[in-house]
Protein backbone atom coordinates (compact mmCIF):
# COMPACT_ATOMS: atom_id res chain seq x y z
CA UNK A 1 0.00 0.00 0.00
CA UNK A 2 2.68 2.26 0.92
CA UNK A 3 4.43 1.27 -2.20
CA UNK A 4 1.35 2.09 -4.14
CA UNK A 5 0.91 5.32 -2.28
CA UNK A 6 4.44 6.02 -2.98
CA UNK A 7 3.87 5.12 -6.59
CA UNK A 8 0.67 7.18 -6.49
CA UNK A 9 2.49 10.09 -5.10
CA UNK A 10 5.21 9.53 -7.51
CA UNK A 11 2.64 9.16 -10.28
CA UNK A 12 0.83 12.19 -8.89
CA UNK A 13 4.07 13.99 -8.82
CA UNK A 14 4.84 12.94 -12.33
CA UNK A 15 1.30 13.90 -13.29
CA UNK A 16 1.73 17.27 -11.72
CA UNK A 17 4.98 17.61 -13.51
CA UNK A 18 3.29 16.55 -16.73
CA UNK A 19 0.46 18.98 -16.08
CA UNK A 20 2.98 21.62 -15.35
CA UNK A 21 4.87 20.63 -18.45
CA UNK A 22 1.60 20.70 -20.34
CA UNK A 23 0.87 24.11 -18.90
CA UNK A 24 4.28 25.23 -19.81
CA UNK A 25 3.91 23.78 -23.25
CA UNK A 26 0.44 25.26 -23.45
CA UNK A 27 1.81 28.62 -22.44
CA UNK A 28 4.62 28.12 -24.88
CA UNK A 29 2.12 27.17 -27.54
CA UNK A 30 0.00 30.20 -26.67
CA UNK A 31 3.11 32.31 -26.74
CA UNK A 32 4.04 30.77 -30.07
CA UNK A 33 0.53 31.34 -31.33
CA UNK A 34 0.74 34.97 -30.20
CA UNK A 35 4.09 35.28 -31.84
CA UNK A 36 2.72 33.56 -34.91
CA UNK A 37 -0.23 35.92 -34.92
CA UNK A 38 2.15 38.81 -34.46
CA UNK A 39 4.36 37.39 -37.12
CA UNK A 40 1.41 36.88 -39.47
CA UNK A 41 0.26 40.39 -38.63
CA UNK A 42 3.76 41.66 -39.24
CA UNK A 43 3.96 39.62 -42.41
CA UNK A 44 0.64 41.10 -43.51
CA UNK A 45 1.91 44.54 -42.72
CA UNK A 46 5.13 43.75 -44.49
CA UNK A 47 3.18 42.41 -47.48
CA UNK A 48 1.08 45.54 -47.48
CA UNK A 49 4.22 47.58 -47.10
CA UNK A 50 5.82 45.49 -49.85
CA UNK A 51 2.86 46.10 -52.07
CA UNK A 52 2.95 49.76 -51.16
CA UNK A 53 6.67 49.84 -51.86
CA UNK A 54 6.13 47.99 -55.13
CA UNK A 55 3.39 50.42 -56.06
CA UNK A 56 5.58 53.26 -54.97
CA UNK A 57 8.44 51.76 -56.95
CA UNK A 58 6.15 51.56 -59.95
CA UNK A 59 5.15 55.15 -59.44
CA UNK A 60 8.78 56.13 -58.92
CA UNK A 61 9.70 54.18 -62.03
CA UNK A 62 7.02 55.92 -64.01
CA UNK A 63 8.08 59.23 -62.53
CA UNK A 64 11.67 58.39 -63.31
CA UNK A 65 10.76 57.63 -66.90
CA UNK A 66 8.85 60.89 -67.03
CA UNK A 67 11.76 62.72 -65.41
CA UNK A 68 14.21 61.05 -67.78
CA UNK A 69 12.05 62.04 -70.73
CA UNK A 70 11.70 65.56 -69.35
CA UNK A 71 15.43 65.62 -68.70
CA UNK A 72 16.08 64.53 -72.26
CA UNK A 73 13.69 67.22 -73.50
CA UNK A 74 15.33 69.77 -71.21
CA UNK A 75 18.78 68.63 -72.31
CA UNK A 76 17.77 68.95 -75.95
CA UNK A 77 16.15 72.32 -75.19
CA UNK A 78 19.28 73.41 -73.34
CA UNK A 79 21.46 72.32 -76.23
CA UNK A 80 19.15 74.19 -78.59
CA UNK A 81 19.22 77.23 -76.33
CA UNK A 82 23.00 76.99 -76.11
CA UNK A 83 23.14 76.90 -79.88
CA UNK A 84 20.78 79.84 -80.08
CA UNK A 85 22.83 81.65 -77.43
CA UNK A 86 26.03 81.05 -79.34
CA UNK A 87 24.29 82.12 -82.54
CA UNK A 88 22.95 85.20 -80.73
CA UNK A 89 26.43 85.98 -79.38
CA UNK A 90 27.90 85.55 -82.85
CA UNK A 91 25.11 87.68 -84.30
CA UNK A 92 25.69 90.37 -81.67
CA UNK A 93 29.43 90.21 -82.35
CA UNK A 94 28.77 90.58 -86.09
CA UNK A 95 26.42 93.47 -85.45
CA UNK A 96 28.93 95.12 -83.12
CA UNK A 97 31.62 94.68 -85.77
CA UNK A 98 29.24 96.09 -88.39
CA UNK A 99 28.47 98.97 -86.02
CA UNK A 100 32.17 99.63 -85.50
CA UNK A 101 32.76 99.46 -89.26
CA UNK A 102 29.96 101.96 -89.80
CA UNK A 103 31.43 104.19 -87.07
CA UNK A 104 34.81 104.10 -88.77
CA UNK A 105 33.17 104.68 -92.14
CA UNK A 106 31.18 107.57 -90.67
CA UNK A 107 34.38 109.01 -89.14
CA UNK A 108 36.21 108.71 -92.48
CA UNK A 109 33.21 110.21 -94.25
CA UNK A 110 33.09 113.04 -91.72
CA UNK A 111 36.76 113.74 -92.34
CA UNK A 112 36.13 113.64 -96.08
CA UNK A 113 33.18 116.01 -95.70
CA UNK A 114 35.39 118.32 -93.63
CA UNK A 115 38.03 118.31 -96.36
CA UNK A 116 35.37 118.97 -99.01
CA UNK A 117 34.05 121.86 -96.91
CA UNK A 118 37.57 123.28 -96.66
CA UNK A 119 38.12 122.84 -100.40
CA UNK A 120 34.72 124.36 -101.11
CA UNK A 121 35.46 127.32 -98.86
CA UNK A 122 38.87 127.79 -100.50
CA UNK A 123 37.28 127.54 -103.98
CA UNK A 124 34.63 130.11 -103.08
CA UNK A 125 37.25 132.39 -101.58
CA UNK A 126 39.39 131.96 -104.69
CA UNK A 127 36.38 132.72 -106.87
CA UNK A 128 35.62 135.80 -104.82
CA UNK A 129 39.18 137.00 -105.37
CA UNK A 130 38.93 136.30 -109.10
CA UNK A 131 35.59 138.11 -109.36
CA UNK A 132 36.99 141.06 -107.43
CA UNK A 133 40.00 141.21 -109.73
CA UNK A 134 37.72 140.82 -112.75
CA UNK A 135 35.59 143.75 -111.59
CA UNK A 136 38.66 145.93 -111.13
CA UNK A 137 40.00 145.04 -114.57
CA UNK A 138 36.55 145.40 -116.16
CA UNK A 139 36.20 148.82 -114.58
CA UNK A 140 39.60 149.83 -115.93
CA UNK A 141 38.61 148.45 -119.33
CA UNK A 142 35.30 150.31 -119.29
CA UNK A 143 37.10 153.53 -118.45
CA UNK A 144 39.70 152.76 -121.15
CA UNK A 145 42.39 153.30 -118.55
CA UNK A 146 45.83 153.53 -120.15
CA UNK A 147 44.48 154.69 -123.51
CA UNK A 148 45.52 158.12 -124.76
CA UNK A 149 42.95 160.92 -124.86
CA UNK A 150 43.09 161.11 -128.63
CA UNK A 151 42.30 157.40 -128.98
CA UNK A 152 39.51 157.72 -126.40
CA UNK A 153 38.02 160.58 -128.46
CA UNK A 154 38.02 158.44 -131.60
CA UNK A 155 36.42 155.50 -129.83
CA UNK A 156 33.74 157.74 -128.25
CA UNK A 157 32.84 159.21 -131.65
CA UNK A 158 33.27 156.04 -133.68
CA UNK A 159 29.63 155.71 -134.65
CA UNK A 160 29.28 159.40 -135.60
CA UNK A 161 32.58 160.27 -137.29
CA UNK A 162 34.90 157.26 -137.35
CA UNK A 163 32.75 154.32 -138.46
CA UNK A 164 35.70 152.99 -140.47
CA UNK A 165 37.66 152.39 -137.26
CA UNK A 166 37.40 148.75 -136.19
CA UNK A 167 39.06 149.23 -132.81
CA UNK A 168 42.55 148.97 -131.40
CA UNK A 169 45.41 146.64 -132.19
CA UNK A 170 44.78 145.32 -128.65
CA UNK A 171 41.33 144.29 -129.91
CA UNK A 172 42.81 142.43 -132.88
CA UNK A 173 45.67 140.58 -131.20
CA UNK A 174 45.14 138.12 -128.35
CA UNK A 175 47.89 136.67 -126.23
CA UNK A 176 48.23 134.43 -123.19
CA UNK A 177 48.93 136.07 -119.84
CA UNK A 178 52.41 134.58 -119.58
CA UNK A 179 53.48 136.23 -122.85
CA UNK A 180 51.46 139.45 -122.60
CA UNK A 181 54.20 141.61 -121.04
CA UNK A 182 56.77 140.43 -123.60
CA UNK A 183 54.44 141.14 -126.53
CA UNK A 184 53.62 144.57 -125.07
CA UNK A 185 57.35 145.29 -124.93
CA UNK A 186 57.63 144.17 -128.54
CA UNK A 187 54.72 146.40 -129.61
CA UNK A 188 56.15 149.33 -127.63
CA UNK A 189 52.81 151.08 -127.27
CA UNK A 190 51.50 150.11 -130.72
CA UNK A 191 48.76 148.06 -129.11
CA UNK A 192 46.98 151.46 -128.92
CA UNK A 193 47.09 151.89 -132.68
CA UNK A 194 43.65 152.32 -134.18
CA UNK A 195 42.74 149.73 -136.82
CA UNK A 196 41.00 150.67 -140.08
CA UNK A 197 40.19 148.62 -143.17
CA UNK A 198 41.53 151.03 -145.79
CA UNK A 199 43.66 154.13 -146.00
CA UNK A 200 41.19 156.07 -148.18
CA UNK A 201 38.56 156.28 -145.44
CA UNK A 202 41.20 157.38 -142.95
CA UNK A 203 42.47 160.16 -145.22
CA UNK A 204 38.92 161.29 -145.95
CA UNK A 205 38.37 161.86 -142.22
CA UNK A 206 41.35 164.20 -141.89
CA UNK A 207 39.25 167.10 -140.62
CA UNK A 208 37.67 164.92 -137.93
CA UNK A 209 41.14 163.88 -136.78
CA UNK A 210 42.15 167.53 -136.46
CA UNK A 211 39.37 168.05 -133.92
CA UNK A 212 40.65 165.32 -131.57
CA UNK A 213 42.06 165.99 -128.11
CA UNK A 214 45.33 164.32 -128.94
CA UNK A 215 47.39 162.69 -131.65
CA UNK A 216 46.45 159.20 -132.84
CA UNK A 217 48.02 156.52 -135.05
CA UNK A 218 45.93 154.38 -137.40
CA UNK A 219 47.09 151.14 -138.97
CA UNK A 220 45.29 150.16 -142.13
CA UNK A 221 44.84 146.71 -143.57
CA UNK A 222 43.88 146.54 -147.25
CA UNK A 223 44.42 143.37 -149.26
CA UNK A 224 47.73 141.94 -148.15
CA UNK A 225 49.30 145.25 -147.04
CA UNK A 226 49.29 146.83 -143.64
CA UNK A 227 50.35 150.47 -143.22
CA UNK A 228 50.45 152.76 -140.23
CA UNK A 229 49.99 156.52 -140.18
CA UNK A 230 52.48 158.17 -137.91
CA UNK A 231 55.03 155.38 -138.31
CA UNK A 232 58.38 155.96 -139.88
CA UNK A 233 58.12 153.01 -142.26
CA UNK A 234 54.49 153.44 -143.27
CA UNK A 235 53.49 151.79 -146.55
CA UNK A 236 56.17 149.10 -146.31
CA UNK A 237 55.32 145.43 -146.15
CA UNK A 238 57.22 143.27 -143.67
CA UNK A 239 57.52 139.59 -144.59
CA UNK A 240 59.04 136.86 -142.47
CA UNK A 241 61.91 135.08 -144.17
CA UNK A 242 62.58 131.38 -144.17
CA UNK A 243 65.65 131.94 -142.05
CA UNK A 244 66.91 128.91 -140.14
CA UNK A 245 67.21 130.02 -136.54
CA UNK A 246 68.39 126.58 -135.42
CA UNK A 247 71.87 127.39 -136.69
CA UNK A 248 72.33 129.57 -133.61
CA UNK A 249 72.93 128.03 -130.13
CA UNK A 250 70.18 130.14 -128.59
CA UNK A 251 66.59 129.46 -127.68
CA UNK A 252 64.36 131.80 -129.68
CA UNK A 253 60.65 132.15 -130.47
CA UNK A 254 59.03 134.31 -133.11
CA UNK A 255 56.75 136.89 -131.52
CA UNK A 256 54.02 136.30 -134.09
CA UNK A 257 53.78 132.68 -132.92
CA UNK A 258 52.79 133.90 -129.44
CA UNK A 259 49.73 135.88 -130.53
CA UNK A 260 46.32 134.79 -131.83
CA UNK A 261 44.35 136.67 -134.48
CA UNK A 262 41.74 136.20 -137.16
CA UNK A 263 43.01 135.27 -140.65
CA UNK A 264 41.85 138.64 -141.99
CA UNK A 265 44.10 140.38 -139.46
CA UNK A 266 47.22 138.42 -140.38
CA UNK A 267 48.71 141.36 -142.32
CA UNK A 268 48.49 143.56 -139.21
CA UNK A 269 50.11 140.91 -137.02
CA UNK A 270 52.79 140.31 -139.63
CA UNK A 271 53.47 144.03 -139.96
CA UNK A 272 53.80 144.58 -136.22
CA UNK A 273 55.50 141.37 -135.10
CA UNK A 274 56.64 139.55 -138.24
CA UNK A 275 60.27 140.51 -137.71
CA UNK A 276 60.34 140.33 -133.92
CA UNK A 277 62.18 137.53 -132.13
CA UNK A 278 61.81 136.68 -128.44
CA UNK A 279 65.06 135.72 -126.69
CA UNK A 280 66.04 134.81 -123.14
CA UNK A 281 68.34 137.72 -122.25
CA UNK A 282 70.00 140.86 -123.48
CA UNK A 283 73.29 139.12 -124.28
CA UNK A 284 71.47 136.77 -126.66
CA UNK A 285 69.66 139.74 -128.24
CA UNK A 286 72.98 141.54 -128.87
CA UNK A 287 74.60 138.37 -130.24
CA UNK A 288 71.73 137.67 -132.65
CA UNK A 289 71.63 141.30 -133.74
CA UNK A 290 75.22 140.89 -134.85
CA UNK A 291 75.00 137.29 -136.11
CA UNK A 292 71.41 137.03 -137.33
CA UNK A 293 69.65 138.31 -140.43
CA UNK A 294 69.24 142.02 -141.01
CA UNK A 295 65.99 143.79 -140.29
CA UNK A 296 65.02 141.83 -137.17
CA UNK A 297 64.39 143.19 -133.71
CA UNK A 298 64.91 141.22 -130.49
CA UNK A 299 62.90 141.35 -127.27
CA UNK A 300 64.01 139.78 -123.98
CA UNK A 301 61.80 138.24 -121.33
CA UNK A 302 62.57 141.25 -119.13
CA UNK A 303 61.05 143.61 -121.73
CA UNK A 304 64.30 144.96 -123.18
CA UNK A 305 64.24 145.61 -126.95
CA UNK A 306 67.11 145.77 -129.44
CA UNK A 307 65.74 147.32 -132.61
CA UNK A 308 66.97 146.51 -136.10
CA UNK A 309 68.53 149.99 -136.31
CA UNK A 310 70.46 149.27 -133.04
CA UNK A 311 68.06 151.33 -130.95
CA UNK A 312 67.88 149.96 -127.42
CA UNK A 313 64.68 150.24 -125.33
CA UNK A 314 64.51 149.44 -121.61
CA UNK A 315 62.92 150.61 -118.39
CA UNK A 316 59.67 150.01 -116.52
CA UNK A 317 56.37 149.68 -118.35
CA UNK A 318 54.01 152.65 -118.42
CA UNK A 319 50.27 152.52 -117.83
CA UNK A 320 49.62 152.78 -121.57
CA UNK A 321 51.51 149.53 -122.14
CA UNK A 322 49.08 147.39 -120.14
CA UNK A 323 46.16 146.90 -122.57
CA UNK A 324 47.15 143.43 -123.77
CA UNK A 325 48.07 142.29 -120.26
CA UNK A 326 44.75 143.54 -118.90
CA UNK A 327 42.69 141.89 -121.59
CA UNK A 328 44.72 138.71 -121.42
CA UNK A 329 44.23 138.59 -117.68
CA UNK A 330 40.51 139.28 -118.08
CA UNK A 331 40.23 136.42 -120.57
CA UNK A 332 42.25 134.13 -118.30
CA UNK A 333 40.16 135.13 -115.28
CA UNK A 334 37.00 134.30 -117.24
CA UNK A 335 38.33 130.80 -117.89
CA UNK A 336 39.48 130.48 -114.28
CA UNK A 337 36.08 131.54 -112.94
CA UNK A 338 34.40 128.98 -115.20
CA UNK A 339 36.80 126.31 -113.93
CA UNK A 340 36.24 127.36 -110.32
CA UNK A 341 32.46 127.37 -110.86
CA UNK A 342 32.70 123.84 -112.21
CA UNK A 343 34.89 122.88 -109.24
CA UNK A 344 32.43 124.48 -106.80
CA UNK A 345 29.51 122.65 -108.43
CA UNK A 346 31.49 119.41 -108.28
CA UNK A 347 32.41 119.92 -104.61
CA UNK A 348 28.83 120.93 -103.76
CA UNK A 349 27.56 117.74 -105.38
CA UNK A 350 30.14 115.71 -103.45
CA UNK A 351 29.19 117.49 -100.24
CA UNK A 352 25.50 116.76 -100.81
CA UNK A 353 26.31 113.14 -101.59
CA UNK A 354 28.52 112.93 -98.50
CA UNK A 355 25.81 114.38 -96.26
CA UNK A 356 23.31 111.89 -97.69
CA UNK A 357 25.73 109.05 -97.02
CA UNK A 358 26.32 110.37 -93.50
CA UNK A 359 22.57 110.33 -92.81
CA UNK A 360 22.32 106.82 -94.21
CA UNK A 361 25.23 105.69 -92.03
CA UNK A 362 23.66 107.30 -88.96
CA UNK A 363 20.37 105.52 -89.66
CA UNK A 364 22.26 102.25 -90.12
CA UNK A 365 24.09 102.75 -86.81
CA UNK A 366 20.79 103.38 -85.02
CA UNK A 367 19.31 100.22 -86.49
CA UNK A 368 22.35 98.21 -85.37
CA UNK A 369 22.21 99.69 -81.86
CA UNK A 370 18.53 98.76 -81.57
CA UNK A 371 19.23 95.27 -82.90
CA UNK A 372 22.09 94.78 -80.42
CA UNK A 373 19.92 96.04 -77.54
CA UNK A 374 17.06 93.70 -78.47
CA UNK A 375 19.48 90.78 -78.87
CA UNK A 376 20.94 91.45 -75.41
CA UNK A 377 17.43 91.67 -73.90
CA UNK A 378 16.36 88.32 -75.35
Amino acid sequence: MAQRQEQFREGQHQLNQAVQEIERNKNAILDLMRRLAQTNSRLGAIEIERKNIAAQQERVGQRRRVVVEELEVLTAARAERDQKLEAAKAHIADQQKALEDKRQEAAALGQQIGQINEQLGAAREHRSGLVSRQRVLSDLEAKREGVSEGVKSVLRQREQKFSFIRGLVADVLRVDVEHAATIESALDGRDQLLVADNLEAVVAARDAFEELEGRVNVICSAGEQAVSLGEENHGLVAHATEYDWNQHPYRVRLAIDLVRFEPADAPIAQHLLGRTVIVEDLATAAALHNEGPAGYRYVTGAGEVVEADRTFRAGPFTASMGLLSRRSELEAIGYQIAEVDFRIAELTAKLTEGNTQAKTLEAGQNELRNAIYQANET
